[in-house]
């Protein structure tokens, strides 16, 4: 079951671009601090969800939300590979970072 804290982020939508208001910008960031590492296969499930289909990188703050995200590497496998999809940036690049992490 996912921690209350990924609900939140979930719940707020794609991470904001970068030519959002400060406010929705602050409001996503807090969620993404408030998410204590490890996170769960089914809670980077669940942020994958969240990451922009552009290369926006909303001052950075994607790194975060991927970094999150690989703390459940160790469950990473074909099955979570094929729910990732090709035709959007970060989704794409975080199946690059597994390739390459030998995930």
């Amino acid at each position: 079951m996912p921690r209350q804290p990924v609900i939140t982020l979930v719940n707020l939508g794609r991470m904001p671009s970068s030519d959002t208001t400060e406010d929705e910008i602050q409001q996503f960031s807090d969620a993404l601090d408030s998410i204590e590492l490890p996170v769960s296969r089914e809670e980077a499930e669940l942020l994958v969800t969240v990451l922009p289909v552009d290369e926006d990188d909303c001052y950075g703050m994607i790194w975060g939300l991927v970094h999150k995200i690989e703390t459940a590497a160790s469950s990473f496998d074909n099955s979570f590979k094929a729910k990732l999809r090709r035709d959007h940036y970060w989704e794409t690049l975080l199946l690059t970072r597994i390739a390459n992490g030998g995930i």
